[in-house]
């Protein structure tokens, strides 16, 4: 039986979630993280049994999605505990304006007690459906991603590293591809290896192809693990981040963390206190990339950058912030 006080928290958003919970227990604060894998099965009914069995004083669920509404039913709605909806930005940014999610949103972000919110783009949607709405930063967790000095073995060769889902709508990804393809005419000694996933995986693999790049100045890489991608952001020059949404993506941040340079698009609405490099449209990323040629602005964008992380998205900070809301939650009861 879980004891009185405790705090469990369902799901996760990019492994947000599991950097709270593992800041928070390194200071034994109560918590009990509930996971669960993409199956049918585990992101339904198996999902919904551990939400059941649970017993806590306050729930967090991340994504608001089916986990949120499933806590929201049983344990505010019936069980009358308090409920924090945290939202990871497609929730919010895609999904409700999809017809088949968009009421889900809607309910699980209206009816929650507290909502946090990771991505600022996504902030005054929102606010309109919850004055609760906080922005509570992408947890970095700064023992695992951190500067480190290695021997470059690149021998004068651009490397860029893009690790994010190949998808057009969501991150540019074959606006990026165009527009790298004509840099690589224009520049000899690039590389850029590209994680081989998402939904434009095929457009983006014939856009190369016709261009005359694959497997000569783009290599489509397999999936790398979680605990592995920190070595791949040292080994390249520059991370490719986002083209959409003017926020800084979690593999930009990362690898910031480790003082890599990216490039994104970055809105300054939302990021107006630090030098960056963004770059939307297919010229802006040709010309940012030939900017990028330059070994002295990649090391000064990089410092900035990581400044920026530090001051941010620390996850010893993210979790003092979520810390002191999670107390005042349970003290209001």
């Amino acid at each position: 039986m879980i004891q009185k006080k405790w705090v469990v928290m369902i799901h996760d958003g990019a492994f947000d979630g599991r950097n709270i919970v593992y800041e928070l227990k390194k200071e034994n604060f109560p918590i009990i993280h509930i996971t669960r894998t993409r199956s049918i099965w585990d992101k339904t009914f198996n999902i919904g049994l551990k939400i059941i069995r649970a017993k806590a004083t306050l729930y967090h669920a991340n994504v608001a999605l089916q986990d949120a509404f499933m806590t929201l039913l049983t344990k505010k709605i019936i069980g009358k505990k308090p409920v924090i909806v945290h939202c990871h930005g497609s929730d919010l940014r895609t999904d409700l304006k999809k017809w088949q999610y968009r009421e889900l949103v809607r309910f699980n972000v209206k009816n929650a007690d507290q909502i946090f919110v990771a991505d600022l783009d996504t902030m005054d949607k929102a606010k309109e459906l919850n004055p609760t709405a906080t922005w509570i930063p992408i947890p970095i967790n700064l023992d695992i991603y951190y500067p480190k000095e290695i021997q470059s073995q690149n021998n004068g060769i651009l490397k860029l590293f893009y690790p994010n889902l190949i998808t057009e709508n969501i991150r540019g990804s074959l606006t990026f591809l165009r527009a790298f393809n004509i840099f690589a005419k224009e520049y000899e000694k690039v590389l850029l290896d590209i994680v081989k996933t998402g939904d434009d995986l095929k457009f983006a693999m014939q856009l190369c192809r016709k261009a005359g790049t694959i497997n000569k100045k783009v290599k489509f890489i397999p999936l790398i693990p979680y605990e592995k991608i920190v070595d791949e952001y040292r080994n390249h020059d520059v991370t490719i981040g986002v083209f959409k949404s003017g926020i800084i993506s979690t593999v930009g941040l990362e690898s910031w963390a480790v003082k890599k340079p990216i490039l994104n698009y970055i809105d300054p609405k939302y990021y107006s206190t630090f030098e960056y490099l963004s770059a939307r449209t297919e010229d802006e990323i040709v010309e940012g990339l030939h900017k990028l040629t330059d070994a002295k602005l990649r090391d000064h964008l990089a410092n900035e950058g990581y400044k920026y992380v530090q001051k941010y998205y620390d996850s010893k900070k993210v979790a003092k912030k979520v810390k002191k809301i999670y107390l005042q939650l349970i003290e209001r009861g």
